[in-house]
C-alpha cells in the first residue's frame, strides 16, 4: 500500500494528515460527523527535482535513502494553518500551508518553506517548544536533535543549532 508511518488530527478533529513511509507521500483525509475517515482530499508525492529542497538522491546511502520516505506529519498547534512533515529519504522537512475548506496542502516542490537538512541526516519525528517560537527535529542517521525557530506567520522554519541525542560515548 504506502506503509502509513504516521498520523495527526487537526484540533477541531476534522481533518487527518497521514505520512506514507514506502510511497513517499503526505496526504489529507476528511474526518465526518459519525468519525468515519473519507477517501484523501489531497496528497503530495516527493521526488529528487532540480532546484528544490529535495535536488537528488545520494548514491552512497541508499541504504536508507533510495527515496522519498516521509515517516511524520503534523498540524502546527493553535489551528491547522499549516502542516509540517519529516522526511527521512530527502533529508527535508516538507512545509505545506493547510487549506482548512478544502483539506489542500498547498505549497510547490520548490516552496522555500520546505527545509532541506545537511546530506545523510534524515529527519524521523519533530515536535514544538510550548511557546510555539522553536521546533525539535529528530533526526535518526545523524542521531542528533536539530533546534529551528518557527515563525507561524509566514510558515518559515530555519535551522538554528543542534546537539547529539544520545550522551558522548552512547
Amino acid at each position: 500500500c504506502g506503509n502509513a508511518a504516521h498520523l495527526d488530527i487537526s484540533a477541531d478533529g476534522g481533518w487527518l494528515l497521514v505520512a506514507n513511509y514506502s510511497a513517499g507521500t503526505v496526504a489529507s483525509l476528511p474526518i465526518r460527523a459519525d468519525g468515519s475517515v473519507g477517501e484523501a482530499a489531497d496528497s503530495k508525492h516527493h521526488a529528487p527535482l532540480k532546484g528544490t529542497a529535495f535536488a537528488a538522491l545520494h548514491a552512497d546511502l541508499a541504504d536508507r535513502q533510495e527515496c522519498s520516505h516521509p515517516h511524520h506529519i503534523r498540524f502546527t498547534p493553535g489551528g491547522a494553518r499549516w502542516a509540517l512533515a519529516c522526511d527521512l529519504g530527502a533529508d527535508c522537512v516538507w512545509v505545506y500551508a493547510f487549506d482548512h475548506a478544502t483539506g489542500a496542502l498547498v505549497g510547490a516542490a520548490n516552496s522555500s518553506r520546505h527545509l532541506a537538512f545537511p546530506k545523510g541526516a534524515g529527519p524521523r519525528h519533530l515536535d514544538f517548544h510550548p511557546s510555539g517560537a522553536w521546533v525539535y527535529v529528530l533526526c535518526e542517521l545523524s542521531c542528533e536533535v536539530v533546534q529551528c525557530s518557527w515563525d507561524a506567520d509566514t510558515g518559515a522554519l530555519k535551522i538554528c543549532g543542534s546537539a547529539a541525542a544520545l550522551p558522548a560515548g552512547g
